[in-house]
């Protein structure tokens, strides 16, 4: 879902790359959240998957995360591994390196908090028809209260370090404090 870029280039071609299995949709409403709702409403399938635009899916991470899901009957959600990467591999800069470290702790963040960031999180519908959808209102801080939904519920929620979702690392720290 497109919320306000002004080149859809990388979307158009993450779309076509999936031969029809992927829609590129428009809201106007500012917020990720707002975004990830308008697409559920769209949604049809068994599973609904979470990536941002700038991640890139491994192969296997949609199979990967749904076999989570499957192995496990009460679970909600799965929050698979996000793996950084630097824009210049042979040149990071600092601050990349500092995300590479320490953004994203998958695993911690279901173990003591109750969510997982959606750059790579599965799901299934049930589970949205359970709890609901994201909390529109917010700009920050949806996910972890949609997680503790899934937790108030009483559904699991699985760390899958094999669905892999690669993310480009920030370059500043106004990124990484979402100033940017």
């Amino acid at each position: 879902v497109d919320n306000g870029s002004t080149d859809l280039s990388a979307a158009e071609a993450a779309v076509s790359e999936y031969g029809g299995l992927a829609t590129l949709m428009e809201e106007s409403k500012p917020g990720s959240y707002a975004a990830r709702n308008a697409a559920l409403k769209r949604a049809s399938g068994r599973y609904v998957a979470f990536t941002d635009s700038d991640c890139r899916p491994d192969r296997a991470w949609l199979a990967e995360g749904i076999k989570a899901l499957e192995a496990e009957p009460k679970a909600g959600m799965v929050g698979g591994r996000i793996e950084f990467f630097p824009q210049d591999e042979g040149r990071p800069k600092a601050v990349e390196l500092y995300e590479l470290v320490t953004a994203f702790d998958q695993k911690g963040y279901l173990d003591r908090r109750q969510f997982a960031a959606t750059a790579n999180v599965l799901t299934r519908r049930e589970t949205l028809d359970q709890v609901g959808d994201f909390d529109e209102s917010r700009m920050s801080g949806g996910v972890a209260n949609w997680g503790r939904r899934v937790a108030e519920a009483g559904l699991i929620q699985r760390y899958a370090p094999e669905a892999v979702v690669r993310h480009p690392a920030r370059r500043d720290f106004g990124q990484i404090l979402g100033k940017k």
